[in-house]
């Protein structure tokens, strides 16, 4: 006869164990670090794409929504930087993202 004492733990049981818990720590940074660097990457190109505009003709509407546009991705790089600091997603700046993005 089997001791119930020594039954094997229930399937959900290993959900809460901190190895699972720091894996998945680690798989989400890996994500959001590779999104940093995709980021980067896209307001590079953006940023070479804002200064081929300041050429002559000058055409001050698409300069301004590329200025604002590479604002945008600045913001959202910098909320990204903060939740890799902090493992926390800033507020304030989520707002500030929001509100260039309206403009």
């Amino acid at each position: 006869m089997k001791n119930p004492s020594q039954s094997p733990s229930p399937w959900y049981r290993w959900l809460s164990s901190r190895q699972v818990i720091q894996l998945l720590e680690m798989v989400q940074d890996l994500i959001i670090i590779c999104l940093c660097i995709g980021l980067f990457s896209f307001m590079v190109l953006q940023l070479r794409e804002m200064v081929v505009s300041l050429l002559p003709p000058l055409q001050f509407q698409t300069v301004t929504s590329d200025i604002l546009f590479l604002l945008i991705l600045v913001e959202l790089f910098r909320l990204l930087i903060i939740y890799l600091q902090e493992h926390r997603v800033s507020i304030g700046v989520a707002v500030e993202v929001s509100i260039v993005s309206v403009l």
